[in-house]
């Protein structure tokens, strides 16, 4: 063994020459004397080196009690952390001395290398160059003195990692990045955690090495605590002296006319240090190239960034078969996954619609599928996607190998929380309360009152660092979290103190958003309007199910439900919504009185809900005459006109005629005082069906032809504003019943095909 060999035991490396102990490659605190025992028992494994020999060659020319060996022994073993029930490394023999009884393996640093820059196998480039060296500044300036057509070539640098696995769904990134690092100088890869940064930014690495002489070496700023030593990280990976007084100014000087690809990963917790690095380097050395990877950007000139996003999904469709699911790479990454630990799994048929729920749940991120795949041996593909309600429990069987923030999906996300100011942390909480889209009123809404900041700022902070997406194609900018950010934040958000403050401004925004939506509605085409509002209803369901919580407040639900009524009636969820109106109706006694609007609106709804999902009956007509009553009493008209409606529809379907002509004519009457052309065309409606169903057929004609005598957008008018049918449609019914009644069955036939081409039109 030579004197700048490294020994490795354990997770430790020994490097006696630099008087370095690393663990995992990380530096380790170890006192001088303890450091010096370490090194005599580890250069004799298996030897009992006597309490004499070991005083002499620590403490040599000084007396000193035995205690003092005790001492220093008792430190290094916790250092170690030696334990008798688990790993042992040093063990005392009774009255004789003491013996290093784990197994050592040694690696000598490349010939001809600087002794300083010694980097054995399995040691990261950052974790050497955290090492000290009293010879550090004379080293670093005799590098910065070195003429570049003299200074040592690049052959030690250390290689770039070899792929392990196979790259899946990112061939067309790789291409980009290639080719934009062919033109540009620095490119940095962001993304969520767990995208697959690393991987991709090396795949396009080793495919642009021939171009660079391979001359390419790779950075890793994980291990990293201290951000003043990104220049020491960088000055090993190259192979360069790795010491504590290496300047940047001397690294740049040694790569001035080099032609060279440096990766710079994971930035994001050195974020400022690597910006100033990479942009001293850019500046300085002119043939240098920079592919760094972190969840935000460098933010620095010259900087070209590219977004790296979630692999593409299977879409939720009953007939999806094995062959057509694979062709997602999210299916195909999950499934090549599970057969690396299952050589003999095959994807059925009957588990297509587990491995699309799983892809669709997890967002697509590789490294949640990753860890998920795990679980498959366990709890089988049905049983894995019924766990994934509770992601962070679920996925937490990372590789032994992985960095410890890659090992279970908490971890990532716990790397990424706590470099956030506190700030955008509990901005980031708040947020996790919307279960879909948002806008930036919608964010300033449920942080009202929480942030000492600018709000906005803060949002574009959580994008820029991948922990909040965002889709600038519309109106408006809307945001989103992923699933597995969103749980998390819920997570964090359930341990504060502001939980409930946030629930109820989070039911607040979208009750003011349900009235906005409803206030638009009118002035809208049907199809315009539910394509602009469909998002809402996830987080409208969010917050109903939020007021009847024991923190919630059920008259606000109340209010909620009756102002979404309109969107759950659109997207036909009438018996969720019934089911969820009438736990709130059940709970109203113990409350306050809700404004007379908010009652009537709420009463209508119910009413419609009964009458569409239970049929006609004593709740719905009690229903709409809760509704007329508190409408009188406010002295709506609009409201009165509503209710008779509701009350017009249950007599009909009952068969109570004769109250359906005495409703029709309350609402006539009414209608003349409102003064509205909407409502006198439904009126006319109303008496069409009214006169046809008591007999009065004749009667019933003349109202009909009186309905399509009106202009079509006073039709659409009358839809818009609460009447749910398309007047017209229901009045060419109308005379193709009444006319085949009457024994016209071709003119019957000519309105019933008009009644058809209407609706479709």
């Amino acid at each position: 063994m030579t004197a700048d060999a490294a020994m490795n035991f354990g997770p430790f490396c020994l490097l006696p020459r630099q008087r370095i102990l690393l663990k995992s490659g990380v530096p380790v605190r170890l006192g001088s004397r303890a450091f010096d025992l370490l090194v005599a028992l580890a250069e004799r494994p298996g030897e009992v080196v006597s309490n004499a020999e070991l005083i002499a060659r620590v403490w040599p020319k000084v007396v000193i009690e035995s205690g003092a060996l005790r001492v220093h022994l008792t430190e290094l073993r916790k250092v170690l952390g030696d334990r008798r029930e688990s790993h042992r490394y040093i063990v005392n023999v009774p009255t004789q001395g003491y013996c290093f009884v784990a197994e050592v393996s040694h690696a000598v640093s490349p010939a001809n290398a600087d002794d300083s820059a010694n980097v054995p196998v399995g040691v990261t480039a950052a974790a050497a160059a955290a090492a000290p060296s009293p010879a550090g500044k004379a080293s670093a300036d005799a590098l910065a003195a070195t003429p570049a057509s003299v200074t040592p070539d690049l052959r030690v640098a250390l290689p770039l990692p070899a792929q392990l696995v196979r790259m899946i769904g990112r061939d067309d990134m790789v291409a980009d990045l290639a080719r934009e690092l062919s033109s540009r100088r620095c490119v940095t890869v962001t993304g969520p955690a767990g995208m697959g940064k690393t991987t991709v930014a090396l795949a396009a690495a080793r495919r642009l090495s021939a171009s660079f002489g391979q001359q390419a070496v790779f950075v890793n700023l994980a291990p990293l605590n201290d951000p003043a030593l990104i220049t020491n990280a960088v000055t090993a990976a190259l192979g360069a002296p790795a010491l504590e007084a290496v300047s940047l100014r001397s690294l740049i000087a040694y790569l001035q006319t080099r032609r060279i690809l440096i990766v710079l990963d994971n930035c994001e917790h050195v974020i400022e240090a690597a910006a100033e690095l990479a942009e001293s380097l850019l500046t300085g050395a002119p043939e240098a190239h920079l592919l760094a990877t972190s969840r935000e950007p460098l933010r620095i000139q010259g900087e070209w960034v590219q977004r790296l996003g979630a692999l593409p999904v299977p879409p939720s469709l009953d007939t999806l078969d094995v062959h057509q699911a694979l062709r997602y790479p999210s299916a195909e990454l999950f499934v090549e996954r599970v057969r690396a630990s299952q050589g003999s799994f095959a994807l059925c048929e009957a588990d297509v619609p587990a491995l699309v729920g799983i892809c669709r749940a997890l967002d697509g991120i590789p490294l949640a599928l990753e860890l998920a795949a795990a679980g498959v041996e366990r709890l089988g593909m049905r049983g894995l996607y019924a766990q994934l309600g509770n992601r962070l429990a679920v996925l937490t069987r990372g590789r032994r190998t992985a960095l410890p923030r890659h090992q279970t999906l908490r971890a990532a996300l716990d790397w990424s929380y706590a470099l956030l100011p506190e700030n955008e942390r509990r901005l980031l909480r708040s947020l996790a309360m919307f279960r879909g889209r948002f806008t930036a009123d919608g964010a300033r809404a449920v942080a009202q009152g929480l942030l000492a900041g600018d709000t906005d700022e803060l949002l574009h902070n959580l994008v820029s660092k991948s922990l909040l997406m965002s889709d600038i194609a519309g109106e408006s900018v809307q945001y989103w979290l992923l699933e597995t950010t969103r749980e998390y934040g819920l997570a964090q958000l359930s341990a504060c103190p502001e939980r409930a403050q946030v629930g109820r401004l989070h039911a607040l925004h979208m009750l003011a958003t349900a009235d906005a939506m409803e206030q638009a509605r009118p002035r809208q085409a049907r199809g315009d309007w539910l394509a602009r509002h469909a998002y809402l209803l996830d987080d409208i369901r969010l917050a109903l199910h939020w007021s009847l919580s024991d923190a919630g407040d059920v008259s606000l639900g109340a209010a909620l439900a009756a102002a979404s009524a309109p969107l759950w009636y659109a997207l036909s969820h009438m018996a969720e919504y019934l089911e969820l109106l009438e736990r709130l109706l059940e709970r109203m006694p113990g409350t306050g009185p809700l404004e007379p609007a908010r009652e009537i609106a709420m009463r209508e709804a119910h009413g419609h809900a009964l009458w569409n999902i239970r049929g006609a009956g004593p709740a719905a007509i009690a229903a709409f005459e809760r509704s007329l009553e508190v409408a009188r009493q406010a002295s709506s008209v609009a409201d009165q006109l509503h209710a008779l409606w509701g009350l017009w529809l249950i007599s009909n379907s009952v068969g109570d005629y004769g109250a359906t002509v005495r409703r029709a004519q309350e609402f006539g009457a009414l209608a003349v005082h409102a003064g509205d052309a909407a409502d006198a065309v439904i009126h006319e409606r109303m008496m069409t069906w009214s006169m046809h169903f008591t007999g009065h057929h004749e009667a019933a004609l003349r109202h009909a032809r009186r309905v399509l005598c009106q202009p079509l957008a006073i039709n659409l008018s009358a839809r818009r504003i609460g009447f749910q049918f398309d007047q017209g449609v229901a009045a060419l019914t109308a005379l193709a019943r009444i006319l085949w009644i009457q024994g016209m069955p071709e003119q019957s036939l000519e309105h019933a095909e008009a009644a058809v081409e209407r609706a479709v039109g």
